[in-house]
C-alpha cells in the first residue's frame, strides 16, 4: 500500500457514508453527557457554594484570614437554622461537620482522630461526635430523616464549644 491509496481510501465517499451514523451517534452521546454533567453540577448547590467561596478567596486581593473564614462558615450555619425542613437541616449537619474539621485544623488538633479527642481539648466532644457521625450517615445514605430538635441542640452545643475555644 502506498500513501496515495491510503489517502484515496480515507477520502472516499464510501468510507464517509459508512462512518456517518457512527459520527452521529457519538455526537449525540457527547451532547447528552454534556447536558447531564451541567444538570448535576447545577443541582449540587453545596458544591457550587463552596466552589464560589474558594474562587472568591483565590481571586480576592484581601489577605486570607482563617478566623474570618471560620466565622463566615458559622454565620452561614446560623442563617439556615430558622428554616425547619429536612433538607436544610441535613445541610446544616454537613456544614457543621466541615466547620468542625476546620476548627480542628485551626486548633492544631487535626492529627488526632475524632475518637482520640478528649473533653479537655474540645469541650462538648460527645455532641460533636454525634454531629459528625450523623454527617457521615447522611453522606452514605441521604434519604434518612433527621431529628430537627436534636440537631438544634447539637448545633448550640457546637456553638458553646466554639466560644470556649475562642476562635472568633
Amino acid at each position: 500500500m502506498t500513501v496515495e491509496t491510503i489517502n484515496t481510501f480515507l477520502t472516499s465517499h464510501e468510507l464517509n457514508d459508512f462512518m456517518f451514523p457512527i459520527k452521529l451517534v457519538l455526537i449525540l452521546l457527547c451532547a447528552v453527557m454534556i447536558y447531564l454533567i451541567t444538570y448535576y453540577f447545577v443541582k449540587q448547590s453545596i458544591l457550587l457554594g463552596q466552589t464560589k467561596r474558594k474562587w472568591n478567596n483565590f481571586f480576592s486581593k484581601q489577605e486570607f484570614s482563617v478566623q474570618a473564614d471560620l466565622f463566615n462558615q458559622w454565620q452561614e450555619i446560623k442563617a439556615l437554622l430558622p428554616k425547619e425542613n429536612q433538607v436544610t437541616y441535613k445541610l446544616i449537619v454537613s456544614k457543621s461537620a466541615n466547620l468542625f474539621y476546620d476548627v480542628l485544623e485551626r486548633s492544631n488538633l487535626s492529627d488526632k482522630s475524632i475518637d482520640e479527642l478528649e473533653e479537655r481539648y474540645v469541650p462538648n466532644i460527645d455532641d460533636i461526635r454525634e454531629l459528625v457521625e450523623m454527617s457521615i450517615k447522611l453522606k452514605n445514605e441521604p434519604t434518612i430523616t433527621v431529628d430537627i430538635q436534636r440537631i438544634k441542640e447539637l448545633v448550640s452545643s457546637f456553638e458553646k464549644t466554639i466560644q470556649k475555644l475562642h476562635l472568633f
